[in-house]
């Protein structure tokens, strides 16, 4: 009997598990400076202690470590044991000896109370079956005045569509079964008015919401390729009958040549970033 397919959270963990040796390493500058202006955002101080919340393989971790330096603590938690692996490697390179990476549940950090000064969540709420809800332990887990800041999804923005648009048609033939073009369920994060909200029922204050785009680059449409196995949109590609990957992948770079300019493109890619203070 054939094992069952892993849902949930342990089907997140293991689509970034075989994702980790890839994750940010393919060429492609987005997380990294993503991950820095997270921290940025944070206004970290020498001393102070952080949480980053699937931290992935360290973007904003370690910004974070270096901005409140040895007398601080930064503690990174994920799902993936290979993304906790890659990081505490980084970690260790970096002679961040104030850092490390655990595995955790950004839904449910496992930390008491009144614990941090800053929780860092770079690209992961979205992911979350109860954002909501892990926004609620955040306010619990920090310091009063501390700091929240996260990546939050753009639903009520609709700059920059048109590569996911043209990619998801160009998948839409190879995949097994009818697919229709994917819906966004409702997030109550998802646009600036359902941020403040949620934040401030929760016991945070002075919500700000930061939007910036960054122009990810690309050698070639193949690159882009590459780059959907490299992060969360593989659980997709995995998807795909092996029979038909090689078609899949020519489709994809047939309908990204159109952005092509001597073969590089540049993808604009939108990012909100939450900031708050636990009141």
């Amino acid at each position: 009997m054939a094992a069952e397919e892993p849902t949930g959270k342990a089907s997140i963990a293991a689509v970034f598990n075989r994702a980790a040796a890839v994750y940010d390493q393919v060429g492609v500058d987005f997380f990294g400076p993503a991950g820095v202006r997270l921290a940025e955002l944070a206004a970290l101080a020498p001393g102070e202690s952080v949480l980053d919340v699937g931290c992935g393989r360290g973007a904003s971790l370690v910004p974070a470590a270096a901005a409140v330096g040895s007398a601080g603590s930064v503690i990174g938690i994920d799902l993936a044991p290979a993304m906790i692996d890659k990081t505490n490697e980084r970690i260790a390179e970096s002679g961040l000896r104030h850092a490390r990476a655990e595995l955790g549940d950004a839904e449910s950090p496992g930390y008491p109370e009144d614990s941090f000064d800053a929780i860092i969540a770079g690209f992961v709420v979205f992911f979350l079956s109860d954002p909501v809800a892990a926004v609620a332990r955040y306010s619990r887990l920090l310091r009063p005045g501390g700091r929240l800041v996260m990546t939050v999804r753009l639903m009520d923005r609709q700059e920059d569509t048109e590569i996911p648009r043209i990619v998801n048609e160009a998948l839409l033939p190879f995949e097994t079964g009818a697919r229709p073009a994917p819906r966004r369920p409702r997030d109550p994060l998802g646009t600036r008015d359902g941020v403040e909200e949620v934040l401030v029922t929760n016991g945070f204050t002075g919500v700000r919401v930061v939007d910036e785009t960054y122009h990810a680059r690309f050698d070639d449409p193949a690159h882009y390729w590459r780059w959907m196995w490299s992060h969360g949109a593989r659980e997709r590609l995995e998807k795909i009958p092996a029979d038909r990957l090689e078609p899949a992948r020519e489709a994809v770079v047939s309908a990204l040549s159109a952005f092509a300019r001597d073969e590089r493109f540049v993808y604009p890619i939108p990012a909100r970033f939450a900031v708050a203070e636990r009141a």
